[in-house]
């Protein structure tokens, strides 16, 4: 994986349902903004079964299957933040590990959001997509930290979306913390992709929005 690991993928495929918004008043009086374990279907996740991948609610989670090489899927749900702290475990089902994987913010179309991305062979980055551009932000090629190679299959991200700076942090490292001037309110979602070897399949679970 070099500079921007091809991320300008030749397919990209995104779901986004906007329907109710549904979290508890206990939760957020302990600032948790929105939630969801996965355990049913809910909170209008988009879900697709298609010759490029599958979206699904499965074992407990959101799976994220990509069949095709050079290729992207992603689901956004809830409303729209302005600040979010995302939290979310992320689980590789099988040995694929040149692939990316990470969380969505500031998503307003499938044409203009954030991901904040880490992959299992080791790099990192966070990037703008902008029509049909996609840009690093506060870097000129993605970064890479071995120690994210020792990580096992399950990943615990904590990614920071507040006016100003985009954050990610992975077991409790923080990876970046870079500036950004334009506006981040948006939905919030997750996101896998594949780049020359197909069959990228990430478990998502116990995914957290709360104030940052």
């Amino acid at each position: 994986m070099i500079k921007l690991r091809t991320l300008i993928l030749g397919v990209l495929v995104f779901l986004s349902l906007v329907g109710c918004f549904q979290a508890d008043h206990q939760a957020e009086q302990d600032g948790v903004l929105f939630q969801d374990d996965f355990s049913e279907p809910g909170n209008d996740w988009g879900i697709l079964n298609s010759e490029d991948g599958v979206i699904e609610y499965t074992r407990g989670g959101l799976r994220i299957f990509v069949r095709k090489p050079y290729t992207d899927l992603w689901t956004v749900a809830g409303k729209d933040f302005s600040n979010a702290e995302i939290q979310v475990q992320a689980t590789l089902q099988n040995t694929v590990v040149n692939n990316s994987f990470g969380v969505i913010c500031g998503y307003q179309n499938h044409n203009r959001f954030y991901m904040l991305l880490v992959s299992s062979d080791g790099y990192f980055g966070a990037l703008k997509k902008n029509g049909e551009n996609y840009s690093l932000i506060g870097q000129d090629q993605l970064k890479y930290n071995d120690g994210l190679l020792e990580k096992g299959s399950t990943y615990q991200l904590r990614a920071i979306c507040k006016q100003g700076h985009l954050l990610l942090y992975v077991d409790g490292e923080r990876l970046f913390d870079v500036q950004e001037v334009d506006d981040i309110q948006g939905k919030v979602g997750l996101i896998a992709g594949a780049l020359s070897e197909p069959g990228v399949d990430i478990l998502f679970d116990h995914f957290i929005v709360k104030e940052p």
